[in-house]
């Protein structure tokens, strides 16, 4: 089908343009999806070989396929104000102090470690404390101290869907982006943290791969992969609500003025022109809602 693709384009002059976002022709170590990744790997090299353009999103991966394509193009993850952005949220403030984390069903290794964490802050908060996941792993044996958030059917049926419930929620007060180190955690994206900060979340995050460039001033509290660090770092946002607010506040921020599509939408379009001059013609002089 792949061949065929490709064959299609050339033939029709359509531009094939491959956005690829993990290494999906590595080394997948203990990923839990390993054999399928391992079985597509070839559909991937083909594509690499035989799109107009690649677009990847990560400087790591970028780096990784050079050998097959020496001429992709950088375009880090954005999230579209347009369905992530929603009005100032309120928490109630009885509630328990809730932490989210949240991902694709393949986060075996990283849900692990951060059972440990849970079960830590639990033996010291108690019922003040409430840790959530939605997605993330398929195991049904998570630790006493998680609880899993099912979304609604509506919710499962598209991304847009998805995002909109999510933004909905009005629960929780912290992110965590855990990422035990892998070959294949290194070559992922930040989208995680992008995500969180839609929701106003501060988060405690892996100093590692993807998330080691950003800061406090983006929201983002960096820990060293120990259960007892990360401890330390959610303990002092789970007792100081002040904290939380004002590095939610700025991960926000930093969303819109530096890792939004209002922000950074030129980016794909230039991409777009350099993939297709034709494209730059019929958009040329346009006012363009990116």
């Amino acid at each position: 089908m792949t061949s065929l693709l490709i064959a299609h384009c050339r033939a029709t002059g359509m531009k094939l343009i491959y956005d690829i976002d993990d290494d999906l022709f590595g080394t997948f170590g203990e990923h839990p999806e390993r054999k399928y990744l391992e079985a597509m790997a070839p559909v991937v090299e083909r594509l690499l070989h035989g799109a107009d353009q690649v677009w990847v999103s990560s400087e790591v991966l970028q780096k990784r396929i050079e050998k097959i394509r020496s001429d992709s193009i950088l375009l880090p993850n954005q999230l579209d104000e347009r369905i992530w952005v929603s009005p100032n949220r309120e928490i109630p403030s009885d509630s328990p102090v809730r932490i989210l984390y949240m991902g694709t069903a393949t986060h075996d290794i990283d849900c692990a470690f951060i059972e440990a964490v849970a079960d830590r802050l639990a033996d010291r908060f108690g019922k003040r404390v409430s840790f959530e996941i939605i997605g993330v792993t398929n195991r049904d044996n998570l630790s006493s101290s998680v609880s899993r958030i099912i979304p609604p059917e509506g919710a499962r049926i598209s991304y847009p869907a998805f995002v909109e419930w999510l933004v909905a929620q009005s629960r929780w007060h912290i992110g965590v982006a855990p990422l035990i180190e892998t070959p294949f955690a290194a070559a992922k994206s930040e989208i995680k943290l992008l995500d969180y900060a839609a929701l106003r979340l501060p988060t405690v995050a892996s100093e590692m791969g993807p998330y080691q460039n950003f800061g406090s001033h983006e929201g983002v509290i960096l820990s060293r992969n120990k259960v007892s660090a990360w401890v330390t770092k959610l303990d002092g946002l789970v007792v100081d609500p002040a904290k939380r607010a004002a590095l939610g506040a700025a991960a926000y921020e930093a969303l819109l003025s530096s890792h939004s599509l209002r922000a950074n939408g030129r980016q794909w379009v230039d991409a777009l022109r350099q993939a297709n001059p034709d494209y730059a013609r019929r958009v040329g002089g346009c006012s363009l809602n990116v």
